[in-house]
């Protein structure tokens, strides 16, 4: 993203750029930099902050019906064992279920809890055949609270997409949000069900 975000940028435009931002902090410096020499606006894109699965449990720690949180988790997990031939399967920069999963589930935690005082990752190619990673398992650690993020190509089913605890009680978020599998039925947006969400 980031050599077209410049030339955009250098162009005299504003720009959206799609997570990931960039692939490396010299990016990101350089597309800040050229966005403040020529006064441009310059964001980052996170389609994932509205998510109806997202934004319920948001709705339910902002409430504080679970009291204050404790313990947060989010998986984004697949089951493909078979490796694909497409890019994000290649190994090359921005490739890998890191960079494409991790900035979602990275950027809802940011949003809940703003920056954490320190974050433990194990990273891993877990699959045969596999030539970039498939499985991380990341944390975000709270003075009073850790924040797991995991993403695997290796899970099969069993697995809530957000799991949270608090000091009066937990919300576990079985279910994904529905907006792709209902653009896939057919269902568009403005029409009665778009976006809503089967377990709010």
């Amino acid at each position: 993203h980031a050599p077209l975000a410049l030339a955009a940028l250098e162009a005299g435009k504003h720009v959206v750029v799609d997570k990931p931002f960039t692939l490396d902090l010299a990016q990101a410096r350089a597309l800040i930099a050229a966005a403040e020499k020529h006064d441009r606006l310059l964001s980052v894109f996170q389609n994932r902050r509205w998510d109806s699965d997202f934004l319920g449990v948001k709705q339910v720690i902002e409430q504080g019906l679970i009291g204050k949180v404790t313990h947060f988790e989010s998986h984004i997990d697949r089951y493909r064992p078979e490796v694909r031939v497409r890019w994000r399967e290649q190994n090359l920069p921005g490739s890998g279920l890191w960079f494409d999963l991790g900035p979602h589930m990275v950027d809802q935690a940011l949003q809940l809890f703003g920056l954490p005082h320190s974050v433990q990752a194990n990273i891993a190619t877990l699959r045969p055949n596999a030539q970039i990673n498939d499985w991380a398992h990341v944390v975000l650690n709270y003075p009073t609270h850790r924040v797991i993020l995991h993403g695997s190509m290796l899970v099969a089913g069993g697995v809530s997409r957000f799991t949270v605890h608090g000091e009066k009680g937990s919300v576990v978020k079985a279910r994904a949000d529905g907006q792709e599998s209902q653009l896939l039925a057919g269902v568009t947006p403005g029409s009665a069900k778009w976006g809503k969400d089967d377990d709010a």
